[in-house]
């Protein structure tokens, strides 16, 4: 969310955000998926499918399904935006007044377009 956020302004709009951002998503989108896998694995293929419980004398038969929650569901849909997150940073350039150095002719431009988030 940091290179995100450090992305909006013209002056922290520079290729180490963008690497750091996309990298930053993989990373988070591996972390989640492996998170919501291993979760899927441990809790739902050791629950039992069926049981039988004896109340007061009486068998009782019974079968189970196990599905997932909305945790789940809400873990794997965010890990699903990291990499939407990725793909914007892959499309937006970074502009071309950033890669310049503070002294160019272009650098003094780009402050005069957005002084309020450009750096003296």
């Amino acid at each position: 969310l940091a290179t995100d956020i450090q992305r909006t302004h013209l002056d922290g709009d520079v290729n180490c955000q963008r690497l750091f951002g996309m990298l930053t998503g993989m990373a988070g989108f591996f972390s989640g998926i492996s998170s919501a896998v291993t979760y899927i694995q441990a809790c739902g293929e050791g629950f039992p499918d069926e049981g039988r419980t004896v109340v007061n004398g009486v068998a009782i038969d019974s079968e189970f399904s196990h599905t997932l929650g909305p945790s789940a569901i809400l873990l794997l849909v965010a890990s699903l935006m990291k990499l939407i997150d990725v793909a914007i940073h892959c499309l937006v350039p970074v502009p071309e007044v950033t890669c310049m150095t503070k002294r160019s002719d272009k650098a003094h431009f780009a402050a005069e377009v957005d002084p309020i988030h450009t750096t003296k």
